[in-house]
């Protein structure tokens, strides 16, 4: 049987809503009127036009229930009695993700109309449970309040125009009109090139505000791919003549690297799609950067997931970087396509708790250094010698193999003297949170509180550097390992006041690790788990 078409859904859809307003009732209240009830994000498609059938069953209902017009049968009776039309596992799937966002409170809280489109659109989306379906839609949130502040607060006084648009695009996303904002934001861009070509400074100003404006209606509509042709589009019109190709490495290193700052799988993702993007525009040499640009993209959104399977795809995008290598660049470049490989085996191997595949990350480092003089290239030098201090780490925890501990502790040491004067403070706390994090193991294995000690002194001294603010992924993962490293200690001296530090710096860093890393929320899970049972036998 035929489906409805799209403008009747949309005029039931529009009637509906003008009964259910002269009733007062709420979406939850109409909702409540089905026998059995149904979700809000149900009746707001509904409202919307946005199904995509409605079966004659259904519609009766809501006429039954609003004392509509019975002609409205008309329209769907040729339609079956199906579930074709009625609500969804994704439609109860978007209520729950709305009511963990009510519940939520660091998470900017919208008008319901706009937080349930946006939980229907990521209730709906690419994710693999509702823990990144959550990441996706507080994202989209915090870029919905930025986008309402500029609306508020006009940026300049020269775009008068300009400043309309962004206060009309925050008032019709505050509806949850996200597709008429769209289009609004189109219609501005153009008349702004049109308008302002003989401006040129006028004109990179405004742009640089709209393109900020877009950046985050993409985040708020979830579209890292349109995200990413947008930058590729604004750079096309302001890079020299074929430099489009190295701009784009460049913009998509500092998306890579405000990801990793932030943890935000937004900016992860459009990295990824940059580095998609060059990967088609890539002729000649450029190939295996663009290549290698795609691995790195793919292992730092699999490093945040459960799954393994972007892990998978970069490790393949490694190996093909360095079969198409093998002959023609540079011993440099081949030593660097060495440790990417190896980074990929080595959180391969340690979630799959596999030795082999570490024993092979480690090769494959090992490799790569009889390559790099510290003279020479001091900074890859460093980078490579800190990666294979993490494949022979991981190898010793899951092998639980003291001597590769060491080693790696060794390695870590000489980096941080070596180089105690010529890197960044940065550099230096992520250096100094692998040797924490590698004493910790090593103080585990022994039952030695002096390794705790060592290592609790490196955590304060990188927590200097990494502050909520600046940079709250790597924040909350130095304040979960404190938390470790109390329950460590718990496990040597079981005083309960281990137990009260390690909940507090574990729930502490439990919201940012839901939002940021799907692997370090499930583990701060498990150990409040094992804080709770603690506490049950200890009390």
């Amino acid at each position: 049987m035929p489906k409805v078409s799209q403008e009747d859904l949309k005029a039931f859809g529009i009637a509906v809503k003008r009964a259910r307003s002269l009733e007062t009732w709420t979406l939850d209240e109409l909702g409540g009127k089905f026998d059995p009830p149904v979700g809000k994000s149900f009746i707001s498609k509904v409202e919307n036009g946005s199904k995509d059938t409605l079966n004659s069953r259904t519609v009766g209902r809501f006429i039954k229930a609003l004392k509509m017009d019975d002609s409205w049968i008309d329209k769907f009776l040729d339609t079956d009695t199906t579930q074709d039309g009625d609500e969804t596992e994704q439609e109860r799937k978007a209520d729950h993700l709305f009511e963990m966002v009510k519940r939520s409170e660091t998470i900017p809280q919208s008008s319901e109309d706009l937080l349930i489109l946006l939980a229907n659109k990521h209730a709906e989306g690419n994710y693999t449970d509702q823990s990144t379906a959550f990441i996706g839609l507080s994202n989209a949130l915090e870029a919905a309040e930025r986008i309402r502040l500029r609306g508020e607060m006009p940026r300049d006084n020269t775009g008068s125009q300009l400043n309309a648009v962004m206060a009309e695009v925050a008032k019709l996303n505050a509806d949850g009109a996200l597709d008429t904002a769209n289009n609004l934001l189109d219609v501005e861009e153009k008349r702004m090139r049109d308008a302002h070509k003989a401006n040129k400074d006028r004109e990179d100003e405004q742009s640089r505000q709209l393109l900020e404006q877009r950046l985050d209606h993409d985040r708020l509509r979830n579209d890292p791919t349109a995200a990413a042709d947008r930058i590729i589009s604004d750079l096309m019109r302001q890079a020299p003549a074929g430099g489009v190709f190295s701009a784009t490495r460049e913009i998509k290193r500092q998306w890579d690297a405000q990801g990793e700052r932030q943890g935000d799988p937004f900016d992860l993702r459009v990295s990824l799609m940059l580095a998609n993007r060059n990967m088609k525009r890539a002729k000649g040499w450029q190939k295996g950067p663009a290549l290698a640009d795609l691995g790195h993209g793919r292992l730092a959104i699999g490093m945040r997931k459960i799954d393994l399977a972007f892990l998978h795809s970069a490790e393949k995008a490694f190996r093909a970087v360095i079969k198409a290598s093998a002959k023609t660049e540079s011993r440099r470049n081949q030593a660097i396509d060495q440790s990417n490989l190896g980074r990929v085996l080595c959180e391969l191997g340690e979630r799959e708790n596999d030795p082999d595949i570490l024993r092979v990350s480690v090769a494959a480092h090992r490799a790569s250094l009889q390559l790099w003089q510290h003279e020479e290239e001091p900074n890859n030098w460093a980078i490579a010698h800190h990666s294979l201090s993490g494949s022979l780490a991981a190898l010793g925890r899951v092998e639980q193999d003291e001597g590769f501990l060491l080693e790696a502790i060794s390695i870590r040491e000489d980096i941080l003297s070596i180089r105690s004067h010529d890197i960044t403070p940065e550099d230096r706390a992520t250096y100094k949170l692998s040797l924490a994090i590698t004493k910790r193991s090593l103080g585990r294995m022994k039952k030695d509180a002096t390794l705790f000690d060592d290592a609790q002194t490196l955590y304060e001294e990188c927590l200097t550097v990494n502050s909520p603010d600046h940079a709250v992924y790597k924040w909350a993962n130095l304040i979960g390992g404190l938390g470790e490293l109390a329950l460590d200690r718990f496990a040597l001296d079981p005083n309960p006041r281990h137990l009260d530090e390690a909940e507090k710096r574990l729930t502490d860093a439990r919201p940012v690790m839901v939002k940021t890393h799907e692997p370090l929320a499930e583990r701060c899970n498990d150990l409040l788990a094992q804080i709770a049972a603690a506490r049950s036998q200890v009390g």
